[in-house]
């Protein structure tokens, strides 16, 4: 029979092993060499034009581009910005989601 307390000890273990994240084999995507930053006012200039200011997002995936004479908003493309800027292919990476968390890199 066993004891009670190795009883426990082993349920308690099983517990934690089954409640850790399993990060064995799962790989983060691969990213290509730092490009550099993205400046998303810069980002709504390009695309829409100078009189377009950027609105934040709470995250990285929900900014805009305003036009303050008229209201008009539009979205920004990160990609486009990354791409016209740092040429040779660059490409926009939200890296961990927040809002400031914008990267661009190179294939």
């Amino acid at each position: 029979m066993f004891a009670p307390s190795s009883t426990i000890a082993a349920v308690v273990g099983f517990a934690v092993f089954a409640a850790s994240p399993v990060s064995a084999g799962v790989a983060a995507p691969a990213r290509g060499p730092w490009a550099g930053s993205v400046d998303m006012e810069g980002a709504c200039k390009l695309e829409y034009g100078n009189d377009w200011t950027a609105v934040e997002g709470s995250n990285a995936y929900n900014w805009s581009c305003r036009r303050p004479s008229t209201g008009q908003t539009a979205s920004i493309d990160v990609n486009g910005y990354c791409s016209k800027t740092y040429h040779n292919g660059a490409y926009a990476d939200p890296q961990g989601g927040g809002k400031y968390d914008w990267g661009c890199y190179f294939p």
